[in-house]
């Protein structure tokens, strides 16, 4: 019988969260946030905070400016077209002069209790002079739109493009058939059941400060921290426990994060925050909010010749972690997909606006890409007459073709795209969609099948570190550089330990998130873990087995992504006189090669269609005009529970990857790829007889009701 190793400890309640750490002498800390979405700041008067019993400190940034302590800086460098670099404006950890989005932090209060702390914070009174504000990122960049700050003109961090323009503008020049579709991406939070925890103390006598935090990457927190203090990297250690869901907000360096820090090293206390839910919903990085048109030319007989892509992402108020790079070099070098384009073309402008910051959600940027390929794919078939599943296939990349490199300079190693689409036929019942259709309208329903392959690029920070230690008492320990969230690191990594060693995996233990326990690791992320830790751990193993050491070492430096892909099928039933859609079948077929546990790989298949199905059919972080989050809790943020999916078919057609030597590839992002590009074609599909041709996600009732009311 199949079982986690994580499990036995999460279910009897005996896991480690980091909200579970109270420290001898412990403070609190809590957060005064900007009700306004743009506005100067021109009074705050916390003397009646001050006042209150138990109110150690509070904070502005005035004072983290006297102390040395710098901005929060982005990381990934970015050129946009005319060979500038991109632009970054100054994010401090507490508002300097303004506020640029609602829930920027004002104000830090530290107490003896959380009660006093957010207490005090009620307490504080801030004046404000409000601005103008800009919450969409089109209009943001539009001729005349009121300039947030003169640090980044025009509203414009960067004006990116990849690919060959000259080529792909020759392609649709003469080509037979063009089609185009605007596709506007919906801005998404992710909320993890666990919301984001720090806890900060400090050593005075090795002048140190330790972090607890639920990150996704303790080095890249430590080097980042390290920056914005101003110190070596080595007076900070920062501790990862269990952590309760990620998803991409979780690996993001955050301005809590720095205050817990300060705090703890101003009083000579440890200082806790924990976010409330209304918090995550207003300091957690967001996800997607990306406006495209897509355009698709092909000849007079269905091939298609290039893709071509114009987008404007909405980054918010200032660039997070990995932001600058998400929806442009990395999304874009998939947006061939499985397909033999003979030229691409991507341009992509990055937005600011008076809104959250926007990092990579589960998936980097490739939902977005794909469900634009996939839904043109559909309209250029309906347009040509040609069916949709003939006219993918006549232009897949050939299996007999790999390694391919696809027409934005991305080579695939390995896959066998017209398989995995076969495959997916057959599991789906394709063939038998006609007479459920049928049936469907027998009830007053509208049926639609929808499918859509896809190719993800995944492997993240390309190099990783593995330690195997063989102990005293007989056990072995395996010091890893990733860091789980609940994908099940330590039940994989002992059982690979396990096959290797010819050990009783009970006897192995795993040690992540723990900075000092290792001098490098490039954390959870891009769906990297076993393509790039399991490499390094087995070469560990290798020289623990070969040289007999007790102490293996291995690093493992790999400059290619992975490529895994596939196809997904769905389908669904809409209520017209409502408009609800009801997702009845689901198909998910996907290539990740070499699969060591498939139980947990089916697993996170599971997980990521879920939250697709949630993009798809639900979730929509909406402003208003002022920058005001309309869902700023559950009650107006729909996330998808069980009843919104039925139990689906999850097949795994392996091609082994020929970029690690152990032939796997990421899967931990791949339904947020597939998902929503697949059931919306089903939405698409069901409604085309109806004569609407497109909806946006999310295909919520309204808005299915909304568009046949029109139709009609």
């Amino acid at each position: 019988m199949f079982e986690r190793a994580e499990d036995g400890p999460l279910l009897r309640g005996t896991g480690a969260f980091t909200d579970d750490l109270l420290l001898p002498g412990q403070a609190w800390m809590a957060l005064v946030r900007s009700p306004h979405a743009h506005a100067r700041i021109e009074r705050i008067d916390a003397s009646a905070a001050r006042a209150l019993p138990g109110v150690l400190a509070v904070y502005t940034q005035a004072d983290l400016a006297e102390a040395g302590v710098g901005p929060l800086a982005a990381v990934p460098p970015l050129k946009s077209r005319d060979g500038s670099d991109r632009r970054e404006p100054a994010r401090h950890a507490l508002a300097r002069e303004r506020v640029r989005h609602v829930g920027e932090p004002v104000v830090c209060v530290v107490a003896d209790s959380q009660a006093a702390a957010r207490d005090a914070a009620a307490a504080i009174e801030v004046d404000y002079a409000p601005l103008a504000a800009l919450a969409d990122g089109v209009a943001a960049l539009a001729k005349g739109a009121p300039l947030i700050e003169a640090d980044v003109p025009g509203n414009c961090y960067f004006d990116w493009e990849g690919g060959d323009a000259a080529r792909t503008g020759a392609l649709f020049d003469a080509a037979a058939h063009v089609v185009e579709l605007k596709v506007h991406n919906q801005r998404l939070i992710g909320n993890p059941i666990e919301g984001r925890v720090v806890n900060a103390r400090w050593d005075p006598e090795n002048a140190r400060t330790t972090l607890w935090a639920n990150t996704q990457g303790v080095h890249m927190i430590r080097a980042l921290l390290a920056r914005s203090f101003g110190l070596p990297a080595d007076r900070f250690r920062v501790v990862t426990g269990d952590v309760g869901g990620a998803f991409g907000p979780k690996f993001y360096f955050y301005p809590e994060q720095v205050l817990a820090c300060f705090a703890a090293r101003a009083l000579g206390r440890p200082v806790k925050w924990s976010a409330e839910r209304g918090e995550t919903m207003v300091s957690d990085s967001q996800g997607r909010d990306l406006t495209s048109t897509v355009s698709l030319a092909l000849d007079a007989e269905g091939r298609m010749l290039a893709i071509k892509v114009d987008s404007v992402a909405n980054l918010g108020a200032y660039l997070s972690t990995f932001a600058p790079v998400i929806p442009a070099p990395v999304a874009n070098a998939v947006l061939p997909s499985m397909y033999r384009f003979e030229a691409a073309h991507a341009r992509v402008r990055g937005a600011r606006s008076n809104t959250v910051p926007v990092d990579a959600y589960r998936g980097s940027g490739k939902p977005e890409i794909n469900l634009l390929v996939e839904r043109v794919i559909d309209l250029a078939a309906a347009s040509l007459g040609i069916d949709r599943v003939e006219l993918r296939r006549r232009n897949l990349v050939p299996a007999a073709a790999m390694p391919w490199r696809n027409a934005m300079g991305a080579t695939y190693d390995s896959g066998d795209f017209a398989h995995a689409l076969d495959c997916a036929l057959v599991a789906a019942d394709w063939q038998g969609a006609a007479a459920r259709r049928a049936a469907a309208a027998a009830r007053g329903r509208m049926l639609g099948v929808g499918l859509a392959c896809y190719v993800e690029s995944t492997g993240g920070v390309r190099s990783e570190r593995a330690e195997v230690r063989f102990e005293a008492d007989g056990a072995v320990t395996l010091v890893v550089g990733t860091q789980s969230s609940g994908q099940g690191h330590a039940t994989a990594y002992r059982a690979f330990a396990a096959q290797r060693l010819g050990l009783d995996a009970a006897r192995i233990r795993v040690v992540q998130g723990d900075s000092d326990a290792a001098p490098s690791g490039g954390g959870t992320g891009g769906s990297r873990s076993l393509s790039m830790q399991g490499p390094a751990l087995d070469a560990a193993l290798a020289q623990a087995l070969d040289l007999g050491r007790r102490n293996a070492v291995s690093q493992f430096d790999n400059p290619a992504p992975n490529y895994p892909n596939g196809c997904h099928i769905a389908e669904v039933e809409i209520d017209p006189d409502t408009g609800h859609a009801s997702l009845t079948r689901y198909t998910a077929v996907d290539d990740f090669g070499n699969v060591l546990q498939p139980v947990i790989v089916e697993g996170q298949v599971h997980g990521a269609v879920m939250q697709g199905i949630g993009q798809a059919l639900l979730e929509h972080a909406a402003y208003d005009a002022d920058g005001q989050l309309l869902t700023g809790s559950l009650m107006d943020y729909a996330l998808p529970r069980a009843a919104h999916a039925p139990s689906f078919t999850a097949v795994l057609v392996g091609t082994p990857c020929k970029g690690n030597p152990l032939g796997v590839k990421g899967a931990g992002e791949a339904g947020t790829v597939a998902a929503p590009a697949a059931i919306l074609n089903a939405v698409a599909d069901a409604l085309a007889g109806a004569g609407v041709k497109h909806l946006d996600s999310p295909a919520t009732p309204y808005r299915i009701w909304r568009a046949l009311k029109e139709a009609r």
